[in-house]
């Protein structure tokens, strides 16, 4: 399926570039990621490529990444606002017999911190 937010920039940007290198290299990527049936270009790609092809400033990629990824996080904050109840509300946990008062109470904000620290770590070895 791939990033649907991929193919307007790409598109748009060959057609405003009509050949640049970055542009032939950028379609040779993606015929051989599809010939090895890997995802299509997600939209890090099209925001590379066009960074390249009109010579941003090297941040300028971030410049609009930054405020596009955080209007899609708020527009993901509303849809979660009218799905009742929320859908990613973590639930809470206890490790041990409940009550004899050698674990956090279930929910309990010492319940979460413990809850974190004994999560895997993930390191270069565990990838």
């Amino acid at each position: 399926m791939g990033d649907p937010r991929a193919a307007l920039p790409l598109e748009m940007v060959r057609d405003a570039a009509d050949s640049h290198p970055t542009i032939e290299a950028a379609d040779a990527l993606i015929a051989a990621a599809a010939r090895r049936r890997l995802p299509p270009p997600n939209v890090d790609l099209a925001l590379a490529v066009l960074g390249m092809v009109t010579a941003m400033p090297e941040d300028g990629g971030e410049a609009i990444f930054t405020p596009a990824r955080v209007v899609g996080w708020l527009a993901h904050a509303m849809e979660e606002y009218d799905d009742r109840p929320l859908r990613f509300v973590p639930a809470p946990c206890t490790w041990g017999p409940v009550g004899d008062g050698s674990q956090p109470e279930t929910g309990s904000a010492t319940a979460a911190i413990a809850m974190a620290s004994a999560w895997p770590r993930f390191n270069e070895s565990t990838l």
